[in-house]
C-alpha cells in the first residue's frame, strides 16, 4: 500500500495528472507525445493573470498540435508563427490574421508577401536585409526589431 502511495507521489511530481495517468495504463504505442489540455489551459490562465495587460503569443513552432492551438485560441491568445504551414492551419483554425505575428526573422520574400496577402501585419526582423524585404512585401505592417546584447551592465 504504501509503495502505491509512494508511485503516486512520485507521478504527481512528474507533472501527471489522473487524466494522463489513465491514458498511461492504456499502453500506447511508443513513440508518443501525451498533453493534458486541461493543464495547457490553467497555465495559460495563470500567465494571463500574473500579466493581464499583455498580448500573449503562443509559439505554434513549439508544439502545433491542433489541439492546444485551438484551445488557446477559444482562450483568446495570439499567435507567433514561423512558417507559411503555421500561418495556413491558424487561419483554417478560423484566427484572425491580427492574432499572428510572423516571428521567423529569416523569412523568405514569398513566404511575406504570403502572410500579407492573408492579412498578417506584424512581423519580425533582425537584419537590415529582413527589413528591406518587410518593406517591400508588407509595406505599413508592425515590425519589431529583435536586438542581440551582451547583457553587459544590465541591472
Amino acid at each position: 500500500m504504501a509503495t502505491l502511495a509512494m508511485e503516486r507521489l512520485e507521478r504527481s511530481e512528474l507533472g501527471l495528472t489522473a487524466k494522463l495517468e489513465q491514458f498511461l495504463l492504456t499502453r500506447p504505442e511508443t513513440p508518443f507525445l501525451a498533453v493534458d489540455l486541461d493543464i495547457v489551459a490553467s497555465k495559460y490562465r495563470e500567465l494571463l493573470y500574473h500579466f493581464p495587460t499583455t498580448s500573449l503569443h503562443y509559439a505554434v513552432k513549439a508544439n502545433p498540435a491542433r489541439e492546444i492551438v485551438s484551445l488557446l485560441a477559444a482562450m483568446g491568445a495570439s499567435f507567433d508563427v514561423a512558417s507559411r504551414y503555421e500561418i495556413a492551419m491558424c487561419l483554417a483554425l478560423g484566427i484572425e490574421p491580427h492574432r499572428l505575428s510572423f516571428g521567423n526573422t529569416i523569412k523568405k520574400s514569398t513566404d511575406i508577401a504570403y502572410a500579407f496577402s492573408r492579412g498578417v501585419l506584424r512581423y519580425a526582423f533582425d537584419s537590415e536585409a529582413e527589413l528591406h524585404k518587410l518593406a517591400t512585401e508588407a509595406p505599413e505592417s508592425t515590425v519589431m526589431c529583435r536586438l542581440q546584447t551582451t547583457g553587459e551592465n544590465a541591472g
